[in-house]
């Protein structure tokens, strides 16, 4: 008790000092009003808005405030502009923090910083950088420079130029960063490097030096100068793959001319079912797909069978050959050819499998057997590894 006596009476001595020196005291009060201009030369006509410092502000919209800068415009109702030079800030409750000649003009939109950079989409966002363009619902730019989206829900993280731009309408891709990139459907991913791009959608490019993916659900991890156009197609890197076909992963690491494809190995899945002793195709897709031979193609190949029927019966295949395609004229080597089980349960020993050139593809047929004249329901999968080359 006799210290906070002691602490008040010396606050009351040195307030009376002070006084007596001449000095004049203020206390901290309220200030109450519509509205706070403080700088020089604004236009405030806002209902209850402020601006609370800088030069040459403008506010035109209710309940919209400027904390300072000079030439900001803040047209946005219940919006805010924390400073800067000459941003404009108009979409409803949009927020522009700072920077200069930013333009955000969209509701519930964002913009963090930077320089030149332009946000036209409803909830969209650009947290800095400079000269980045933003039209999709819900998309973001985080930063970068010179990068673009035009679709919804999408997202650029960084990087150089690169674009995001779905047709479709889809939207709800993702470009990490790198430079010159590009996706142009929707639900795809580019991870960064320089100059891929992506038109089939699902598709992923993990990075790399100029990678096309243009297939549905297909995958380039990285490398150079890949091209992915089958469906569910795979290339893991390296360098000039071509994956034209349903399914195919494909490896080069050069070729002799552009695009490539002209060098590499590929790994291919078929699969069908049979019954009885009906003869089936096994086909990429499972039903239409077929190991096209390219023109100008020839491949060398290893085939795995597996079969396994409703009973638990199986059996094994396998062969090898070569095929090639002479002005769209496929030609087995080899000619047709059956095989017989390399090893198998009783009931799948008569089962076959048979090999020949059919609409420009290696055509990979099965047969199945019958017990005690039940006819047995197969399911049958091949893989198939190929070298291949063109000339």
């Amino acid at each position: 008790m006799k210290k906070l006596t002691s602490i008040a009476c010396s606050r009351g001595l040195i307030a009376a000092a002070l006084i007596g020196a001449g000095h004049s005291i203020a206390f901290a009060q309220d200030t109450y009003g519509d509205r706070l201009n403080i700088g020089l030369g604004h236009i405030l006509t806002g209902t209850y808005s402020s601006i609370a410092g800088g030069t040459n502000n403008t506010i035109n919209a209710p309940f919209a405030t400027i904390g300072g800068g000079v030439g900001n415009r803040n047209d946005a109702t219940y919006g805010f502009l924390g400073a800067g030079n000459a941003n404009v800030n108009q979409g409803y409750a949009a927020v522009t923090v700072g920077g200069e000649s930013n333009v955000n003009t969209n509701d519930y939109s964002f913009v963090g910083g930077g320089t030149v950079n332009t946000n036209l989409g409803n909830l969209a966002v650009i947290v800095g950088g400079a000269g980045n363009y933003n039209t999709g619902y819900g998309a973001s730019v985080v930063g970068g420079l010179l990068n673009q989206v035009f679709d919804d829900l999408s997202f650029i993280g960084g990087g150089e130029q690169n674009t995001t731009r779905d047709a479709g309408g889809g939207g709800h891709s993702f470009i990490g960063g790198g430079i010159f990139n590009t996706v142009s459907t929707n639900y795809a991913f580019i991870g960064g490097g320089w100059g891929n791009s992506i038109g089939g959608s699902l598709g992923f490019i993990g990075g790399g030096y100029i990678n096309t993916n243009n297939a549905l659900g297909g995958t380039i991890a990285g490398g150079v100068q890949n091209v992915a156009t089958g469906s569910y197609s795979t290339i893991a890197g390296g360098a000039q793959a071509v994956a034209s076909l349903y399914g195919q992963s494909a490896h080069a690491n050069g070729g002799f001319t552009s695009p490539g494809g002209d060098a590499q190995a590929s790994d291919y899945v078929l699969r069908g079912t049979s019954t009885g002793t009906n003869t089936a195709e096994l086909f990429l897709d499972g039903a239409s797909e077929r190991l096209t031979t390219p023109t100008a193609g020839t491949w060398t190949f290893d085939i795995l069978v597996a079969a396994r029927s409703s009973n638990g019966d199986s059996a094994g295949f396998r062969t090898n050959g070569v095929i090639k395609n002479v002005g769209g004229t496929v030609t087995l080597l080899s000619g047709q050819k059956t095989l017989v089980p390399f090893v198998s349960d009783f009931a799948l020993s008569g089962s076959r499998v048979i090999l020949s050139a059919t609409s420009n593809a290696l055509a990979v047929s099965v047969k199945g057997t019958t017990t005690n004249g039940v006819g047995l329901t197969n399911r049958w999968v091949a893989t198939v590894h190929t070298s291949e080359v063109k000339y």
